[in-house]
């Protein structure tokens, strides 16, 4: 088992902001996660898939995007047309505040385990905290059963952009975002967006 050293002042502030919100926190547990967040950052061996809920994580989301982005080629003049499915638990914090950390674990993991069952672990990407994208293409947009207790708020987006005298990272940068922006304004009862052409890159 290795061993690791945190800076003291630093574990006293968490402790401290643990004991006065009546929280409980599992050490090892928080560290495993910020490692497995910073491998699937760096895309580390097999880190494109999460090592909780088995979906695949926004650095692969990031790398998937700008291949279908960039089509056949640089000339490629065919719009780049998609649609996905963007979800997250409402008031997640309140649920780990309440139910603690192992049954947010148990919450991801079922949502996760009920979303591949609609749509195939391929399109299924879990891209931060509760947070969720499913590349739909042209299936139909259907959401996934959450657990007993759990309310899922959600937003279906298309996207329909040309590819031509684009940066592509731009792009990709632009359509990420606007995805991020649809979980914001996700509802219960769902939401619809539409992505058009970005700004013109600088």
């Amino acid at each position: 088992m290795a061993q690791i050293s945190i800076d003291s002042a630093l574990l006293r502030e968490l402790l401290g902001h643990v004991n006065r919100a009546g929280r409980r926190i599992d050490g090892t547990r928080a560290v495993e996660e910020l490692i497995e967040a910073q491998l699937a950052a760096w895309a580390v061996g097999d880190r494109a898939v999460d090592g909780l809920t088995g979906c695949r994580t926004r650095a692969a989301f990031g790398r998937d995007l700008a291949r279908s982005t960039f089509g056949s080629g640089w000339a490629d003049p065919s719009p780049f047309e998609e649609r996905y499915l963007v979800f997250d638990v409402v008031d997640m914090n309140t649920l780990l505040d309440r139910r603690g950390l192992e049954a947010g674990d148990r919450i991801l993991a079922a949502l996760a385990t009920a979303t591949h069952e609609l749509y195939g672990p391929a399109d299924v990407y879990r891209v931060g905290g509760d947070d969720f994208f499913v590349r739909l293409g042209a299936r139909p947009c259907v959401l996934p059963s959450p657990p007993d207790g759990v309310t899922l708020k959600w937003a279906e987006v298309s996207v329909h952009l040309k590819r031509t005298r684009r940066r592509h990272d731009h792009l990709n940068a632009w359509i990420t975002h606007r995805l991020d922006g649809a979980l914001l304004g996700a509802k219960p009862d769902g939401a619809r967006a539409t992505v058009g052409d970005p700004p013109t890159a600088a």
